[in-house]
């Protein structure tokens, strides 16, 4: 099928071939502002194959971190979960892919090189830093992983005075006074320090 290029201009007299329609070679005509919607992106036709790596790259770069309301990663996407991913095309968590690009944006920033970060379980934070917020100053270093931890804090300590039963939890002093501590009045006793949360599949852009 010929292409009728804008701007072409033919003489008087003539002959509109194929050759002609196509000398000045496959039109090219700049998109006008919001012109390339939602709907035609997920139409049928565009797909991420055909898009060139360069504008996949530009919209989201691999090695980006997103949480998904699914138990599974979308198309992809890896789960953040530790996996080691080749330099090069494989196979990991069933999904065949050219992993090159995610093995250099995650390098050996969390263990061996192409390692990925592991989020299960835990909370993220930003790195770098400091800032200061109300006199206290918070930072973090870029992959390192932190166990649990409660500021530093003061409790009450009750006291009251009862027979000498020795009953558990009672520390008797020399005056007959039992001590009592109490690490909390009210709430919700556990095994961890954490605020409230939902948890979500955080994954990895390949």
């Amino acid at each position: 099928m010929a292409i009728v290029t804008p701007g072409k201009s033919f003489t008087s007299n003539e002959i509109v071939t194929p050759a002609n329609l196509n000398l000045l070679g496959t039109p090219t005509v700049a998109l006008a502002d919001s012109e390339v919607t939602a709907v035609k992106i997920a139409d049928a036709a565009v797909t991420t194959p055909k898009l060139a790596t360069s504008t996949q790259q530009a919209l989201l770069p691999s090695g980006a971190i997103m949480p998904f309301a699914r138990t599974t990663a979308p198309a992809g996407w890896l789960i953040a979960n530790g996996d080691v991913v080749p330099n090069g095309n494989g196979t990991i968590q069933g999904v065949t892919a050219d992993y090159t690009a995610l093995y250099a944006a995650v390098s050996t920033n969390f263990g061996a090189a192409g390692t990925l970060p592991d989020l299960r379980g835990i909370f993220v934070r930003g790195s770098g830093g400091p800032q200061t917020i109300s006199g206290r100053s918070y930072s973090a270093t870029f992959a390192a992983k932190e166990s649990d931890g409660i500021r530093d804090h003061n409790h009450a300590v009750k006291f009251s005075r009862v027979a000498n039963s020795g009953g558990t939890g009672a520390c008797l002093d020399g005056n007959g006074v039992n001590t009592y501590f109490a690490a909390m009045d009210s709430g919700t006793a556990a095994s961890e320090t954490r605020p409230a949360n939902i948890a979500l599949l955080y994954c990895i852009k390949i």
